[in-house]
């Protein structure tokens, strides 16, 4: 890999600058020095979106930066560089750790009084998991105050809702429609006012006409109504329709059967049968069946059983043939039905003699059918003797529907006349429905608008429950996801283990779906856990997901790309020791797994820009590493024989004396001022800061005795509770106690009061080293300017000498 750098537009970078980080073909290592807001942490999320984009991790629309191109070395041996091709970018396996890193995957919470952390995609699950949080407790007191104001509309009595309408439209219409509309339909009480009433009213379209126009119609028309009110249709009189064969009744009468030969006595018996008709005949059989009875009943004559059984023999001789059975079965068979037919309800419309003419046809009728009856019964006694029927009951029956039909079209004739009662009911419905129209129109659309809310209500409560439903299997879901993120919580406690030298020191464990912090194995809570302590927790995380399921070998025997930016922030040195450790493994692990790997490492702090440079000269790659300072969004080159970090301390406390970047150097500024103060010295009058203010010979240089004593008494407050320069580094301790003791202001004015006491015993001293490479000369004479500015103000009389 020959990756030279980048050329970047966007972030920090308004316009577009190259960033060259290797100049060499066999650079692997890229160390940046500059102070924050120089663009180092753009640089590195430039390097990291560039490598998304190329992968397919990030699309177009998520970007920060207008143009990012990668660039390389051109080859031996010509020189520059030139834009990397995307199947270069895309071969090199790239991992950057950030503050955007952090701030993306490393969450710290309170909980009571522990502290939770929460890792990589936990953090974006738990982010939209109070999301959904808030969105279904959102919905809830939406629907809750809904459904409240809903109840309320269902009471009757609530002059808001529908049902108090509707009521009130019932009420009304009961004081004119119900009574008028029983009379309309000749009823005795009101009629009922019920929904399909309102419902029709609610779909109404009112007509044109007047009120009053309508209710003087109603009037007229409901006189007329009454009277004929009183009458109802009639129905139309069946006609009678008999399917008796009277033609075949006359064949079955006049049927010829053979007689039986008869001796002269048998003949004799059958010629009194014949001239009785068969009544003889009868009465005759029913005396000799009967045992009981041996008195003849027509001469009185004792007549003995002997003669009785003889005389019945002869009797079924002559009836009881095979031909005279079947006759009399088929006489038998015959049905004949009078007619009945009740008229009576016909009175009041029909004429009387109408009415007569049917009942006379009906019992002529009747009659006709009693004489066939009477010619069957002698038929069946005598069935040997044919019988001429007189009697056809066919001419009666036609002459019956005749005058039925006469009967109908009267009946016709006087139900049409009723159609006008029935149209004149519709007539007069309809104006009574106009007229209540008018009635309740002002209620009805009371009604309409407050039964249109109470729907949107309905359709909000119905929404909302299903949104609600919704966010609750969403919940669900995310909850699921978060329960089932598998983060090396192992590993990134031994990398914990390996930076504080101490298994218990700082510990994670699974909680809930995010991970408890402990601290020498007790709960912690979140105020106590030192921003030294989280950093710790986020580069070990950082280099968990790189390694999970993997050796690191598996992981970095690829041509891989290690940016890390600022990854030594607010560490005590302890700690520093172990984090440089840590990190001199992971460095040392990646270049041995593959030669053309690279690193490039930003920092903020000249101690841990040297530390690294020692890393790179320790693991044997000194010559292989590139050193650089971001000035002005401008990458330049440190040579180290040139590279003056006494220089850099001194212009840091002027810069935290003018104001700038106060935030960044506020932790620092005690040991900065401290190392400074003891470096001149040392160096100077072979003594420690301590003697510097109190040593005579040194304060005689001092202009004026009020400029002397004010600094004898001053730095007390500086060097109060403070340890020698090199005890501290060989302790490891940040200076604390002085962070903690003295405010913003009086460190502002500690740092002022250090510039005017080393310039006013060493002015060129001063002027050399606050003199930036490439800086101007009036630039430096503003400096020393402010310099006398702020000596001037303590003691306005003192005068301060300096070369220029």
């Amino acid at each position: 890999m020959s990756l030279a750098g980048l050329e970047i537009t966007g972030g920090y970078f308004n316009n577009t600058r190259e960033i060259q980080l290797f100049k060499k073909h066999n650079q692997v290592a890229s160390i940046v020095y500059g102070k924050n807001g120089s663009g180092k942490s753009s640089i590195s999320r430039a390097i990291s979106e560039k490598y998304k984009l190329v992968v397919g991790e990030n699309n177009e629309t998520e970007t920060e930066f207008t143009n990012i191109v990668f660039k390389e070395l051109k080859t031996h041996p010509q020189q520059g560089t030139q834009p990397m091709e995307t199947s270069n970018i895309s071969s090199i396996k790239t991992y950057v750790y950030n503050e955007s890193f952090i701030l993306e995957n490393i969450h710290f919470k309170d909980n009571g009084l522990d502290t939770i952390v929460m890792l990589g995609d936990q953090q974006e699950l738990q982010s939209q998991i109070s999301l959904v949080e808030n969105a279904l407790e959102s919905k809830r007191n939406e629907y809750d105050n809904i459904s409240n104001e809903y109840d309320q509309l269902q009471n009757k009595s609530n002059s808001k809702s529908s049902t108090y309408f509707k009521e009130a439209i019932r009420e009304k219409l009961k004081e004119r429609w119900a009574s008028t509309q029983s009379k309309i339909q000749n009823t005795k009480i009101n009629a009922k006012v019920d929904n399909n009433l309102i419902s029709n009213l609610l779909n109404h379209v009112e007509t044109q006409e007047r009120y009053d126009d309508l209710l003087h119609e109603l009037k007229i028309k409901l006189t007329h109504l009454e009277k004929i009110n009183t009458l109802d249709s009639f129905k139309l009189i069946s006609s009678i329709n008999v399917t008796t064969n009277f033609n075949f009744i006359n064949l079955l009468l006049q049927k010829v059967i053979t007689e039986p030969e008869l001796n002269e006595r048998e003949t004799e018996i059958l010629s009194v049968i014949r001239e009785s008709n068969g009544q003889f005949m009868n009465q005759s059989k029913n005396f000799m069946i009967n045992d009981e009875q041996n008195n003849c009943p027509f001469c009185y004559q004792l007549v003995p059983v002997e003669h009785k059984h003889t005389v019945l023999d002869v009797i079924r001789k002559i009836l009881q043939t095979k031909e005279a059975n079947e006759h009399i079965n088929e006489l038998e068979s015959i049905k004949l039905d009078p007619i009945t037919l009740d008229l009576s309800k016909y009175k009041t419309l029909l004429e009387n003699d109408l009415l007569t003419s049917i009942k006379d046809l009906i019992d002529e009728y009747n009659e006709s059918i009693e004489k066939i009856k009477q010619h069957i019964t002698t038929k069946k006694n005598n069935p040997y003797t044919p019988i001429i029927n007189d009697v056809h009951p066919s001419s009666h029956l036609d002459n019956l529907n005749k005058h039925i039909s006469k009967c109908n079209t009267n009946i016709k004739s006087f139900n049409e006349s009723l159609i006008e009662k029935n149209t004149l009911i519709k007539i007069l419905s309809d104006i009574n429905l106009n007229l209540a129209y008018k009635d309740v129109k002002e209620l009805i659309a009371q009604y309409k608008e407050s039964s249109s809310y109470e729907k949107s209500l309905e359709e909000k409560l119905e929404t909302l429950k299903k949104e609600g439903t919704g966010l609750k299997k969403q919940l669900e879901v995310l909850e699921s996801k978060i329960a089932n993120i598998d983060i090396a919580c192992n590993l990134i406690n031994d990398y914990l283990r390996y930076i504080f030298y101490d298994s218990n020191r700082l510990t994670l464990h699974p909680h809930e779906g995010s991970y408890l912090v402990k601290c020498r194995g007790e709960k912690v809570k979140l105020s106590s856990l030192s921003i030294g302590e989280r950093n710790a927790i986020s580069i070990c995380y950082f280099f968990s997901q790189l390694f999970k399921g993997k050796t690191i070998q598996e992981v970095f025997n690829d041509k891989s790309l290690l940016v890390i930016d600022d990854p030594i922030s607010s560490f005590d040195f302890e700690n520093k020791v172990g984090v440089y450790s840590f990190l001199r493994f992971i460095l040392n692990e990646l270049h041995a797994a593959n030669t053309r790997s690279k690193a490039i490492i930003f920092t903020h702090d000249l101690e841990s820009f040297q530390h690294f440079q020692k890393i790179y000269s320790d693991i044997g790659l000194k010559k292989e590493t590139a050193t650089s300072q971001l000035i002005n969004r401008t990458i330049m080159p440190i040579h180290n024989d040139k590279f003056n970090e006494y220089s850099i301390l001194l212009q840091n406390i002027y810069d935290y004396a003018t104001g700038h970047n106060r935030e960044t150097l506020d932790l620092a500024i005690g040991n900065i001022m401290r190392r400074i103060l003891e470096a001149f010295s040392t160096f100077n009058y072979k003594m420690g800061i301590e003697e510097l203010t109190t040593n005579e010979d040194i304060l005689s240089h001092l202009p004026s005795q009020r400029l002397q004593d004010y600094f004898k008494n001053c730095m007390y407050r500086l060097v109060l509770h403070s340890e020698s320069h090199f005890l501290e580094r060989t302790k490891g301790l940040i200076d604390r106690g002085f962070v903690e003791a003295f405010s913003i202001g009086e460190k502002v004015k500690t740092s002022r009061d250090i510039l005017i006491l080393l310039f006013t015993l060493n002015p060129l001293h001063i002027e050399i080293h606050l003199r930036k490479e490439n800086e101007d000369f009036f630039t430096l004479k503003r400096k020393i300017e402010q310099i006398e500015t702020w000596r001037e103000e303590l003691f306005p009389e003192t005068q301060l000498i300096g070369t220029i």
